[in-house]
């Protein structure tokens, strides 16, 4: 994510599923949006799914993610997260253990367990990061995938949507 060229320039880039999440370092994040912005064209759109703010500060009711699918006779559980997994306040990095267990075709289920460091960014520090960048500037945050719903604190905004437009 933070060095990377494209064979040729494009119109539009997208960061999904709060992946920015995993750049665990200002400097990292600031290289991310150098190559980003370095295999936009100009004036090209750059559009980054986060975490809502609130959730940065809002205790949770339950931080563990669980879910499930089976596809053609293979069967996957994952469970992303869990209540004891360390977090340090000085990084902003939560530690995430990640649990999968795959099931194919009836055969022996196989578990895989990793970790995934997680930074928290919040909102002001996005924000200054992306100027610190140089390289866009910031139209706007949703709180989904509407460009008729500004990012709030209601219910209705479960994400926040990024978009950035490069210089």
């Amino acid at each position: 994510m933070i060095d990377f060229r494209l064979p040729r320039k494009v119109d539009m880039a997208m960061c999904m599923i709060a992946s920015i999440h995993m750049l665990t370092t200002n400097e990292d994040l600031l290289k991310h949006l150098d190559s980003v912005a370095r295999n936009l064209k100009p004036g090209g759109i750059y559009i980054i799914e986060l975490q809502h703010p609130r959730d940065n500060f809002e205790e949770q009711e339950d931080d563990t993610n669980i879910w499930d699918m089976e596809l053609n006779g293979t069967k996957v559980f994952v469970q992303w997260g869990s209540d004891d997994d360390p977090f340090d306040p000085i990084t902003q990095v939560h530690e995430t253990r990640v649990t999968m267990q795959v099931k194919e075709n009836g055969g022996k289920r196989k578990t895989f367990t990793f970790t995934d460091p997680y930074r928290i960014i919040p909102y002001q520090e996005f924000r200054l990061l992306i100027e610190c960048s140089r390289k866009f500037r910031y139209l706007g945050s949703y709180g989904k995938f509407d460009l008729r719903k500004k990012m709030d604190n209601s219910e209705a905004s479960w994400r926040m949507i990024a978009v950035l437009q490069k210089k």
